[in-house]
């Protein structure tokens, strides 16, 4: 489609070829009677348009002389005179012009419509005085009778987290209302958000520009402070129905499920129950979704049993709380709870996290113990009576590692850079029998069924490999002499392209039924460009080798490994740029989250 109209203000000027003109002299402006200028919308109007206007005269012609045609009745003293003067042609030719080019006008997108609510006070005992004409769009005032912007000391909290949500609700301003919910989650007793609130922000948030990692990390976090409760608020919702004596969805939605006739006595909440909502009130991670269960617990007045104290002590190794942790472990203890080697594990785990590694390896030398009784190792039991006074650890004579408690230790120790320690833990869970309960028994040559020897799995490969990308040193060159050069070869770190190869060679080795995650996969990859100094010869050679062994490539064509795929077949420059930038992407100097976190 094209649009034209008339530019009434354009003046040209043109200059008459005849200096006998009595109309068009030199240097006379003369304004146009109407030029069109067409805008085409796409390559086709474009074309249409040329094809139009091809043959007219360009635009500097704009005095036309009068043709002359031959004609019979034209005398002969007429034709003597000569050519007629010209005549000025005032209807110009269309001009085709392209749209504006950006930044044109710029689009304002309509506001967002208002939150029309109710707002009750924050806490039950409030009155309702303190919340008059709030919902009418007025603020509060405080008792000096000014606006509640400026508080004092003695500022009351529901006074302002009713500001708050009235500026939620009315702002049109990004960052002003990102300003207020972050306020409201620093008042005191995190005070509940609601919905209509919480998914405004989320459409202005949306809609701002520039879209940058400050925003992106706003709407994750936004997102995430809306979905984590309602898990638990499902279950709770359960609870209500069985305490009530109806079927289960009734209190979310009556209208599906119905109440209906039930013969005999309706099940009550035991241990099980309160456990079950302990746990979805833990992996929320919410602060009041925990209080509310363990208050649920406490006013049932039944105890809490072993798996109720590892829910809780789950809990606080992921808020990286030890004091938590020490207090769950003294509680199971003042009640005579065996710890049991989940709650050991539980144990390594937590300390772990908060960087604890003599803790977490005296507690795997005592579980050690029970497999291979070494000489040098006479302080054991002592390690074993310090372990259960000082941090209410209780590990029983006896209690045998397991696959998780080898894997835990594996991950720990090559994530901190102890490789030493991660490969003999490596080799430890290799040469152990797997006596868990349900493990394969093999009958031996005898006929008698024996117990086989843990496997390799790719969480302890993913450790590993995640351990030399993480440490790895490339080998300097032999003609490098300089002092880093130098400093590299004295070390002699064991995180090495040649210790790499040997695990890798492990790995290439494993069972066909074992199949690598991508994860492990794009882990291997990173780990030999880091110990090989970006070798394109070494990581094209092991991309084959994936390849062959596990049939790939693996992924979508926007996954990292395809991106890895297709940058290891590009020519030799570019290709070691991308490995390069790969390499600076993954430094260890970034933060492992940063690490972990690159698609």
């Amino acid at each position: 489609m094209l649009r034209a109209f008339s530019v009434a203000s354009q003046r040209r000027c043109y200059s008459s070829t005849s200096p006998s003109s009595p109309r068009f002299k030199p240097g006379m402006s003369v304004k146009p009677t109407e030029t069109r200028i067409v805008i085409p919308q796409d390559a086709g109007d474009r074309k249409r348009m040329v094809r139009r206007t091809d043959g007219k005269l360009p635009r500097s012609h704009r005095l036309q002389p009068v043709p002359e045609i031959p004609d019979k009745t034209t005398s002969l003293k007429a034709q003597l005179k000569g050519p007629k003067k010209p005549v000025y042609d005032d209807t110009l030719p269309p001009v085709i012009r392209d749209p504006p080019p950006y930044p044109a006008r710029p689009w304002k997108p309509l506001p967002l419509p208002l939150v029309v609510w109710h707002y009750p006070p924050r806490s039950q005992t409030q009155s309702d005085a303190s919340c008059e004409g709030v919902g009418a769009g007025r603020l509060p005032a405080d008792e000096t009778g000014g606006p509640v912007g400026s508080w004092g000391r003695n500022a009351d909290p529901d006074v302002i987290y009713q500001e708050k949500l009235v500026l939620i609700s009315k702002t049109q301003d990004p960052t002003e209302a990102w300003g207020a919910y972050s306020y409201i989650l620093s008042l005191p007793g995190s005070p509940k958000i609601p919905f209509q609130h919480l998914h405004r922000l989320c459409r202005l948030l949306g809609r701002s520009k520039p879209k940058n990692r400050i925003l992106f990390l706003r709407l994750l976090s936004l997102m995430y402070y809306i979905q984590r409760p309602q898990d638990f608020k499902l279950a709770v919702d359960i609870y209500a129905d069985m305490v009530a004596e109806k079927p289960p969805g009734y209190t979310y939605s009556p209208t599906e499920y119905p109440p209906l006739p039930v013969e005999g006595p309706w099940p009550k909440p035991d241990i099980v129950t309160y456990t079950t909502l302990l746990n979805h009130a833990t992996k929320t991670l919410h602060g009041p979704a925990l209080h509310h269960a363990t208050r649920l617990l406490t006013t049932s007045g039944i105890s809490p049993n072993r798996i109720t104290q590892l829910c809780l002590l789950s809990y606080h190794t992921t808020v990286k709380s030890l004091p938590g942790v020490r207090k769950v472990l003294a509680t199971m203890q003042r009640e005579n709870m065996e710890l049991g080697i989940d709650g050991v594990n539980s144990c390594i785990w937590a300390y772990a996290h908060n960087r604890q590694l003599a803790m977490v390896t005296a507690i795997y030398r005592v579980l050690r113990h029970s497999l291979w009784t070494d000489a040098g190792q006479s302080d054991i039991e002592e390690l074993r009576s310090e372990l259960a006074t000082s941090e209410a650890i209780i590990i029983p004579p006896g209690m045998r590692p397991n696959e998780v408690t080898f894997t835990c230790m594996v991950q720990c120790m090559a994530y901190n850079g102890s490789f030493h320690h991660a490969l003999e833990i490596f080799t430890d869970m290799m040469l152990t029998d797997n006596t868990e309960v349900g493990a394969p028994l093999v009958p031996d040559e005898e006929g008698v069924l024996k117990p086989v020897r843990y496997a390799a799995t790719m969480a302890v490969y993913r450790a590993m490999f995640l351990g030399f990308a993480r440490h790895g040193v490339p080998a300097p060159s032999p003609d490098d002499d300089t002092l880093s050069a130098r400093l590299t070869r004295a070390s002699d770190s064991p995180w090495s392209l040649s210790n790499l190869q040997n695990i890798f060679a492990t790995f290439i080795a494993t069972p066909d039924d074992i199949v690598p995650t991508k994860s492990v996969l794009y882990w291997i990859m990173v780990a030999f460009n880091r110990t090989s100094g970006e070798d394109l010869e070494v990581m094209r050679a092991v991309w084959n080798t994936l390849c062959d062994r596990f049939h790939g490539p693996w992924g979508g064509s926007h996954n990292r490994l395809q991106r890895l795929h297709y940058a290891l077949e590009y020519d030799e420059g570019r290709a070691r740029m991308f490995l390069r930038d790969m390499s600076k992407f993954n430094n260890n100097d970034s933060g492992w989250a940063n690490e972990s976190g690159w698609r």
